[in-house]
């Protein structure tokens, strides 16, 4: 993300904007990533993925790259990809589902490391929220927003150098295709009716 801080002198309420920011972006990617594996357009491929989960993303585009030999040479790169974003996001579910609170007013509940300075609010599930899954879950605190943007935005990296091996291969199929169409239109032209 350039030209975005995301040191620990950042605020955690803009730290809060900027991981919804990041995550957004590399969405965006992987929308193309999808656009060229099912030869489409973007808004096609951005509906597929948008109505399903974050999960089904990652299982389409896995299934795809493993359906296209084409793309099999970049099965590896997208299943390193794959397996950060997982990671990736159970973070970001604590970033779009969890409240800001005052560490002060949740000190009870949480582990605050650090001395009185270092107060600052944190991420916490409602209380109500008492999935196994999320009750296990710590409190997300001010330095592990800064270490998911920074972790989102290697991943970005990594999605666009997938793609840009992709683009090549993609555009081989094209124009294969567009040579098979000339083949056709040359033969039927050729003969009579």
């Amino acid at each position: 993300m350039t030209g975005e801080r995301t040191d620990e002198s950042e605020p955690t309420d803009d730290l809060i904007g900027v991981s919804i920011t990041a995550w957004s972006s590399m969405e965006g990617n992987l929308v193309y990533v999808a656009t060229m594996l099912l030869d489409t357009d973007p808004k096609k491929a951005g509906l597929v993925l948008y109505s399903t989960s974050f999960h089904n993303w990652l299982s389409i585009i896995s299934d795809l790259f493993n359906i296209d030999p084409s793309y099999h040479p970049l099965c590896s790169d997208w299943n390193k990809i794959e397996k950060k974003l997982k990671g990736l996001n159970d973070v970001r579910v604590q970033v779009a589902h969890h409240a800001a609170v005052d560490s002060a007013t949740v000190a009870d509940d949480v582990f605050v490391s650090g001395d009185t300075k270092d107060i600052f609010p944190v991420l916490k599930a409602n209380k109500l929220d008492t999935r196994p899954k999320t009750q296990k879950r710590e409190a997300l605190q001010k330095a592990e927003l800064v270490k998911f943007v920074k972790d989102v935005g290697l991943v970005v990296a990594a999605i666009k150098a997938l793609t840009g091996q992709m683009t090549p291969i993609y555009r081989e199929q094209k124009k294969a295709l567009i040579a098979e169409i000339v083949r056709l239109q040359g033969a039927l032209g050729n003969k009579e009716p």
